[in-house]
Formats: structure tokens, sequence, C-alpha cells
């Protein structure tokens, strides 16, 4: 007859795993990217005694005990407020999974509105404002131009408020421009009758 092996090899565990998982989040905590996941695996032998039941460990093994560096992916208009995870690198068996989180928040932009005028194209004022990607431009060019009106000039075009409401775009390297052109009123004058 074969000896009888102990109960507890019954729930003997010869192997372990530690995983690292990466969150990718907007600010709201949404979900920005896929996470990304890694996993190190681990596993040891064991010799067990027959006549005591004495188990003895050996030290565990792994092909790699290192998590690899994780650099952010890119995200148009959005800043990672962390550029990557580093490497870690000594995990041991027994070591607690790991999470990280990126968060992303909205880059800062621009614009730009531009009154110039058709004769001669000086620019005549321009105005500048900013918010967050992806957010409205909270501008309106009726006072410029209303003011503009009074002091002789008649609109050709307005490039902000054609199309409809305007928002920050996702592109950091460009600021958004937009012109609104007027002209010089020109009135003939009757000699008859000079007084407009």
């Amino acid at each position: 007859d074969s000896p009888r092996w102990p109960g507890t090899v019954e729930n003997l565990d010869n192997k372990e795993s530690v995983s690292r998982t990466i969150h990718y989040v907007y600010e709201d905590g949404s979900k920005a990217k896929d996470d990304v996941v890694e996993t190190l695996n681990f596993k040891r032998w064991s010799n067990v005694n027959l006549v005591t039941g004495h188990i003895d460990f050996q030290d565990w093994t792994t092909n790699d005990d290192t998590f690899d560096k994780v650099v952010s992916p890119t995200i148009a208009g959005y800043t990672a407020d962390k550029s990557e995870i580093p490497a870690v690198s000594g995990v041991k068996a027994k070591d607690q999974d790991r999470v990280e989180t990126v968060t992303y928040r909205k880059d800062a932009q621009k614009a730009v509105i531009r009154y110039v005028s058709t004769n001669g194209n000086r620019v005549l004022t321009t105005d500048e404002v900013t918010g967050k990607s992806g957010e409205a431009i909270a501008y309106s060019t009726t006072s410029q131009i209303t003011e503009f009106k009074k002091q002789g000039y008649k609109l050709v075009s307005d490039e902000f408020t054609a199309g409809g409401a305007k928002v920050y775009d996702y592109d950091t390297a460009r600021d958004q421009v937009y012109t609104v052109t007027l002209s010089e009123r020109v009135e003939p004058v009757n000699p008859d009758n000079p007084t407009p």
C-alpha cells in the first residue's frame, strides 16, 4: 500500500500571481482609455514528508519580477497628470496587486477675434478669450460691432457668429482665430441736401 498524503496537501498552493492595473480616466471619473493590466506569475516546489506530514516549501521563482514602464497614451486636447507609470522591479509572489490611475485634464485653449478694416486690411482691435478644450467659447461680437458702427464702420462679415456657437478645439499648437471684417462707410452728399 502507498502511504497516504497528508490532508494539508489538498490545499497546497504553489502558484501565485501579482497584477498591476492602470486606469485611464477623465476628471469626472469616466473612462478615457482601456485599462492596461500586466500580470506576473510565480511558482514554487514543495517537499512533503509522508511520515510527519511536514511540508518544506522552496523559494518562489519567476521568469519576470518586473512590471514594465507604461507611457500614458495621448488624447488630443487633454493632458495626463502622469506622463508614464514607471517600471517596478523586485516584485514578490506575496505582494499585493497594484492599481494606478492616470487622470486626463482638459487643456487650456485660446481664441482670438480680430476686427479688421477692408480699407488697407488694418487690424482695428483684437480680443482674446480662454477656456478649456470642448467647452463653448463665451464671447459675443455684438458690442464691438455696435461700437464700430458708431464710429462710421459697417459690417462686412463675422466669422465668429457665422455657423452658430463656437467651441474650443483640441489643438494646443495653434490658437483659433476668427476675423470680423468691417469697412468704412462712405456716403454721397447731395449738394442740394447736404445733411444726411
